[in-house]
């Protein structure tokens, strides 16, 4: 059962985000869930008795789903809506959409251009991340708001060097 401590820390856990190497930052309104998955990569070749085992497996990268939300009308959203805002909009009704988009705008930006991000979930931090794939729906219930599911892998990067 989900008590009022597990509601609590997904609301006011506020050191979760992304960040790109651009200096992007996203941050959720709300964490709804984040999967983890650590996995070790073992060779399907024969072993030889006695050899040493880890010479046959390896850590592989860590993998992690990120599903988190934004609302037009929560803080973020209502202050940014109202930032630049003219007399015009507001007769006009052009209030309180803007946030979702924007946040969304963050999101693809960021895996479009194959950024290197860091990224800060309740668990542990990734660095040298890229956003695999990003899913959202809009439906009746979610017209101002959004649920992103991001996959992410955070990657190895090495430093090569050529000798003559």
């Amino acid at each position: 059962m989900v008590g009022f401590s597990d509601i609590a820390s997904l609301l006011f856990d506020s050191n979760r985000k992304i960040t790109g190497s651009s200096g992007i930052t996203v941050i959720p309104d709300l964490a709804i869930r984040e999967r983890h998955s650590d996995r070790l990569g073992i060779t399907a070749h024969p072993i030889q008795t006695g050899a040493s085992i880890t010479d046959h497996a390896f850590v592989m990268q860590p993998e992690f789903t990120l599903e988190f939300g934004w609302s037009n009308s929560s803080n973020a959203g209502l202050l940014d809506d109202f930032v630049g805002t003219s007399v015009t909009d507001i007769f006009a009704g052009n209030l309180g959409e803007g946030y979702v988009k924007q946040v969304y705008s963050k999101i693809i930006a960021l895996q479009k251009t194959r950024q290197l991000c860091t990224v800060v979930t309740g668990k542990r931090s990734y660095v040298n991340v890229l956003i695999e794939s990003v899913e959202t729906y809009t439906d009746v219930d979610t017209a101002y708001s959004m649920i992103v599911s991001m996959n992410c892998k955070a990657l190895q990067l090495v430093h090569v060097a050529t000798t003559s």
